[in-house]
């Protein structure tokens, strides 16, 4: 149970790979749509960047996103079970 929150940041950030990987927009959209949204966003920074950069940062932002929504899920999930256990 200690595990759950990391086990979950895990398996978020892969979820995220693969479905990067597949190109699944709605599956990414639902999924983790603070890190969509926000994703979207990063190129009004107002920094020049090359596209390849770009893309590569909106991928590891969603990923990143991911497993932080995921992580904190576990930590959700772990704080439920040990107030209802008592």
């Amino acid at each position: 149970m200690k595990r759950l929150p990391l086990l979950l940041g895990l398996l978020g950030a892969g979820w995220m790979a693969l479905a990067i990987q597949i190109v699944a927009v709605r599956a990414i959209f639902f999924t983790n749509y603070i890190g969509y949204r926000t994703a979207l966003m990063l190129p009004q920074i107002g920094r020049e960047i090359p596209l390849w950069q770009d893309v590569w940062i909106f991928n590891s932002w969603l990923v990143l996103t991911s497993a932080i929504e995921w992580a904190l899920i576990g930590f959700v999930i772990q704080f439920a079970v040990r107030k209802i256990s008592r």
